[in-house]
């Protein structure tokens, strides 16, 4: 996991599809481990570059009830 941020921090942010799919892999990782918080940190930085790759995101989605 490492690794996978210290690419993030070198691409600046800009991604591809691959790897927003690494990047969910990810949080499914951090949340099978355990690391709950470090799951949510990554899931906000996935919606922040979904945000920005895919313009479907840039809406904002209804609250679950």
């Amino acid at each position: 996991m490492e690794n996978f941020n210290l690419a993030l921090e070198k691409s600046n942010g800009q991604v591809s599809a691959l790897q927003m799919d690494i990047l969910a892999y990810k949080i499914e990782a951090e949340i099978l481990l355990g690391n709950i918080s470090d799951a949510e940190a990554s899931l906000e930085n996935y919606k922040a570059l979904a945000k920005r790759i895919c313009p479907c995101w840039k809406r904002e989605l209804p609250e679950r009830s």
